[in-house]
């Protein structure tokens, strides 16, 4: 079978990439490893490639460039099937390697190659790794702060102007900023209806998009592959450091919560003097300033290393040298994250929020703590409980680690062939 997956960027081919991208290239090894052929379409390579694969293919999209001057929706090509050299571009190369099933792991993506799907009647599998279909801004977080429960339409105006987009735009009529906002919601509805089946990671994610008048019935829960296969060899280890180490892998974007943990840094030191802090990720330069920012103002320099951008290997690596993972999300991630379940496979207690598919996974108290989302306070005092009872926190480790078994069943890359298989048959 030829599966033609399609993701916004690649490991090892950007220079800037999240868990979702990880599980789209993880989820390519797993089928190659089946022997079924496997193409990608992404977006321009950002890092040198030594040597090119020719089952990649990149899509340029040009309206990209000039989208942050159309004053009435930010992104404008990413959320209408406006960019028509992205759209023929994809029909070019999804007529060349005429694959058997399309499935999306993107946003960027979408709607370019969804519409030269459809020119040629291919069968479709989207993938649910943020909320981009039902929300504009992805995450569902309202300006206030709070998890939107409203259909997309009208309403989302003003979520897309005030939470996500810094550029002044001269001309931004209300009624016009309305009218793009309905016209998104018909056109992603429409969309939507013409995937053949939705792939979901967690019970939560799919209750959630029920709850957003998606039809359950087209929805099919599968875990694959979401952590490293490798990961289940490695033995936990409570590695000796003059620091107490906290460690937090994710984007500076607010709804991955590093701020919060910023926050629990002061309370978290005046316990344990000796506690590092490890940040492993980045963000463009707005968001690096607003975190500089905040830790320059709480004068917790010496407490904080940013690490940049690391590989899985890397990452898993730091996971065993740490004390604690903290997972601080402030929206309804209802995918995992990847970094919750690694940590926990790798015997390491987690700090995590309390929100979206996090209960999922960790059960308060016994194999991991769960705090209210927005609350440093309540962070802090689990940080400080751990690290001072290093045995007990090994011990909610293994308890974290038994927990999580279920992920490395064979029938996880069984059931998405399935679905393949059920979509790609005649009726």
């Amino acid at each position: 079978m030829k599966i033609c997956l399609v993701s916004d960027t690649l490991p090892g081919y950007h220079k800037t990439w999240s868990g979702a991208e990880l599980l789209c290239w993880r989820l390519g090894e797993m089928l190659e490893k089946e022997e079924h052929e496997v193409f990608f379409i992404t977006s321009p390579f950002t890092q040198k490639v030594i040597s090119g694969n020719k089952r990649i293919f990149q899509l340029p999209t040009p309206l990209d460039r000039i989208s942050r001057f159309i004053p009435f929706f930010p992104s404008f090509s990413t959320h209408f099937p406006a960019d028509v050299y992205s759209i023929f571009r994809a029909f070019i190369i999804l007529k060349k390697i005429k694959p058997d099933v399309v499935h999306f792991h993107t946003k960027k993506f979408f709607l370019p190659v969804m519409v030269a799907n459809l020119i040629l009647k291919i069968p479709t599998v989207f993938t649910v790794l943020d909320y981009f279909i039902i929300c504009p801004i992805n995450t569902l977080i309202q300006p206030n702060g709070q998890i939107c429960k409203e259909g997309q339409g009208t309403n989302c105006a003003g979520c897309v102007y005030q939470t996500r987009y810094r550029i002044k735009r001269i001309f931004q009529p209300t009624q016009i900023k309305k009218l793009f906002s309905k016209l998104r919601a018909k056109i992603s509805h429409h969309f939507m209806r013409e995937l053949n089946k939705i792939v979901t990671l967690t019970e939560t994610s799919k209750k959630r998009l029920a709850q957003h008048k998606i039809s359950s019935e087209r929805i099919k829960v599968i875990y694959y592959q979401l952590i490293n296969s490798k990961i289940n060899k490695i033995k936990p280890s409570f590695l000796s450091s003059k620091f107490s180490t906290i460690l937090f892998i994710g984007s500076f974007y607010p709804h991955k919560g590093l701020q919060v943990l910023i926050q629990t840094i002061p309370l978290v030191a005046s316990k344990v003097p000796n506690i590092k802090l490890k940040v492993v990720g980045t963000g463009d330069e707005y968001q690096k300033e607003r975190i500089k920012k905040l830790v320059n103002d709480l004068k917790i320099n010496k407490y904080i290393d940013f690490l940049g951008q690391k590989n899985n290997e890397e990452v898993l690596q730091l996971i065993l040298s740490s004390e604690v993972v903290a997972v601080p999300e402030q929206w309804p991630s209802d995918f995992g994250p990847i970094i919750l379940l690694e940590a926990m496979m790798l015997g390491k207690p987690v700090v995590a929020s309390k929100i979206g598919s996090v209960p999922e996974f960790i059960k308060d108290s016994s194999n991991g703590f769960l705090v209210e989302y927005n609350q440093p306070e309540q962070f802090a005092e689990k940080l400080i409980w751990l690290l001072k009872n290093k045995a007990s926190a090994q011990s909610m480790g293994e308890k974290a680690k038994g927990s999580v078994q279920f992920l490395f069943k064979d029938n996880q890359g069984k059931e998405i062939l399935k679905l393949y298989n059920e979509i790609t048959s005649p009726i």
